[in-house]
């Protein structure tokens, strides 16, 4: 059997509604648990013989039955459907449309149950009272429209992970993409479909899941594509490409770096680093695996630590380690055709960003300022930004220079001024994120900017260990310099 218990899919929102669905099914099972409640769970139950198009009277119970449930184990595996995907879904949508939304596919569903019980499951059935029709009997539950929510993750996040219990004489938790496991659930729907022994309305479910696919995917091509315009994966070479640095003078108190041809980047000649890091030079995630064990023979460091450390931050091999293993490593790692780069690493080399405390920008400048200093920065000098999720908050990494970067975070002052209407406005962090995307100035970004400010999907741009997002920073920044290459400091 297998049983979803969670996913990894970070939201950037708190789902209030989400919530307030959770807790209205759990308040009405409870109530209905009471004593006398069965009296008026008979009452709010839809029996789909009962419902007529053209009697608005008769509609009401299309939505109390869907905040019903006939036991613990009923509503227990709804929820924990709704749970995991209800927030990603509001995440995406936005509270408002994510109410209407909920309602419309609970509604999708009753119209398909209804439809099947009076024309297609005709034959009548044996109940504890006696033979009945399919349409005399009471429909309850949240079910239907739960389906519609996992039309919508799918549509929204096919290729997020969803970690699924697997209990068969053995008990795994294995990761799939969405697409896989909504995709066998949903086949399962179809096969049991015109089963009446089970007491599960399997046509609701497909109504409920059809109605939510056509709905998000309205959503996503149609009423708010722009919300979905960002890349699921990053591509190093373009964040390479797309900074276009002109007078490189500015950035001269930095400790520069270029890149020999053996792969090996040097920096200036009075700077000396005992620790190295190896990094690749691409991010495909299939060949994580590969890289693991050669790295690991070559270096004595452990596999698995290699593979996860690889698959957080994308690019981070070996960290800290002797030039002679980092070299070494980089020797084998050749030979089966990935490209590496030996960098520097230590106190000296990596950036911590400044934890800022208000941003205020124009058309013109930035000013960062951090206790009781104020730094303004042109548009034009930023060389880097990195936006992403580092311990469930999003922050946005502003690099100056290859030594000096700014954080700012939700907790920042964010203030746009516009200086023709002579005003100045608080904003957010998604606010900010667009007026870097408007005003970078030849500066590159990486795709957590564009998530920010289209409320995409974080993905694996969201770290819960904040070590992970400082190698990703670390090989972002390195591979950036080593591919526009600046000179040396004398």
């Amino acid at each position: 059997m297998f049983i979803p218990i969670g996913d990894e899919n970070p939201r950037e929102t708190t789902p209030y509604v989400n919530y307030t669905l959770l807790a209205l099914n759990i308040a009405a099972f409870l109530v209905t648990a009471l004593p006398g409640g069965q009296e008026l769970k008979n009452q709010l139950m839809m029996v789909p013989r009962d419902v007529r198009l053209g009697d608005p009277s008769t509609w009401l119970t299309l939505f109390t039955s869907m905040f019903l449930h006939a036991g613990l184990l009923h509503i227990a595996g709804n929820m924990l459907f709704l749970w995991i995907f209800g927030d990603n879904v509001e995440d995406k949508l936005g509270h408002v449309a994510y109410v209407l939304f909920y309602l419309l596919c609970g509604l999708a569903a009753d119209v398909l149950h209804i439809y099947a019980a009076t024309h297609i499951l005709t034959e009548p059935i044996r109940t504890a009272a006696g033979l009945k029709h399919y349409a005399e009997i009471p429909t309850l539950g949240a079910s239907g429209a739960i389906s519609g929510v996992l039309g919508a993750y799918l549509v929204f996040f096919p290729t997020r992970k969803v970690k699924v219990l697997f209990f068969f004489f053995l008990i795994a938790v294995w990761r799939w993409p969405a697409w896989v496991w909504i995709g066998i659930w949903f086949l399962e729907q179809l096969i049991f479909s015109t089963s009446t022994s089970s007491g599960v309305a399997y046509f609701a479910h497909i109504g409920g899941f059809v109605g939510g696919v056509a709905l998000a995917a309205a959503a996503k091509y149609v009423f708010v594509p722009r919300r979905f315009q960002h890349a699921d994966t990053f591509h190093p070479v373009e964040i390479g490409a797309a900074s276009r640095w002109g007078d490189r003078s500015r950035l001269r108190d930095a400790p520069l770096v270029t890149v020999e041809d053996d792969g090996v980047f040097q920096g200036p000649v009075q700077a000396v680093s005992s620790r190295y890091a190896l990094l690749r030079l691409s991010d495909e995630l299939p060949s994580i695996g590969r890289i693991a064990a050669v790295a690991a023979a070559a270096s004595g460091e452990g596999v698995e630590e290699i593979r996860r450390r690889l698959a957080a931050s994308r690019g981070m091999i070996l960290r800290s380690v002797p030039q002679v293993a980092a070299e070494r490593a980089q020797i084998e790692l050749r030979k089966i055709g990935i490209p590496t780069l030996v960098v520097p690493y230590g106190p000296e080399w990596t950036v911590r960003p400044r934890d800022t405390d208000r941003v205020s920008w124009d058309d013109r400048r930035l000013s960062f300022t951090v206790g009781a200093e104020t730094q303004p920065v042109p548009w034009t000098t930023p060389f880097l930004y990195v936006g992403a999720v580092a311990a469930r908050e999003p922050q946005i990494d502003v690099f100056v220079t290859p030594r000096h970067a700014y954080r700012v975070t939700p907790r920042t002052v964010l203030v746009q001024i516009d200086w023709a209407a002579r005003r100045e406005a608080r904003v957010t962090l998604r606010d900010f994120a667009a007026a870097i995307a408007e005003s970078r100035q030849g500066a590159a970004l990486n795709d957590g900017i564009r998530v920010m400010a289209t409320r995409g999907s974080w993905g694996w741009l969201a770290f819960a260990d904040p070590d992970d997002y400082e190698n990703y920073a670390f090989w972002l920044t390195s591979l950036l310099l080593s591919r526009r290459p600046l000179s040396r400091v004398r």
